[in-house]
């Protein structure tokens, strides 16, 4: 950010959802943020229903989630696949290949746009993608 010039501009803060004491010593509180960027995240978490929630709440009305996933196949044979590697998969690898991602986001609270989810149609590929920008309500 130095180099840029940026440093004034903007704080990196090293920490996790969970840690709200250091969210709110830089005040970052409910209600509080204009945009929340989710990249890979979701399928990692303990929680991604618990998660996504707190996100929401974090966020202004009018505010905006940013978000690039991965989840759960529609195509029947592919469920089976990631059904079968998931065990190992998310003991080696960390994340969750059998994960409603999509329903987390949309149980969190109410977007003003739901419907504008991309979901490129991937019938064989085990990690398939979903991404957005929804915006939440006022």
């Amino acid at each position: 950010m130095k180099e840029y010039g940026l440093q004034d501009k903007y704080k990196v803060v090293a920490a996790r959802l969970e840690d709200s004491d250091i969210l709110e010593g830089v005040g970052v509180t409910e209600g509080s943020l204009d945009t929340v960027l989710c990249i890979q995240v979701l399928c990692s978490v303990q929680d991604p229903k618990k998660v996504m929630k707190q996100v929401w709440k974090l966020l202004k009305p009018g505010g905006k989630f940013i978000f690039w996933e991965h989840g759960w196949s529609k195509h029947p044979l592919t469920m089976l696949e990631q059904a079968i590697l998931n065990p190992g998969w998310s003991t080696f690898v960390g994340c969750h290949m059998t994960r409603n991602v999509l329903a987390d986001i949309l149980g969190a609270g109410e977007w003003e746009n739901p419907e504008e989810v991309e979901a490129p149609e991937d019938p064989v590929g085990v990690l398939p993608r979903i991404q957005g920008v929804f915006i939440k309500k006022a």
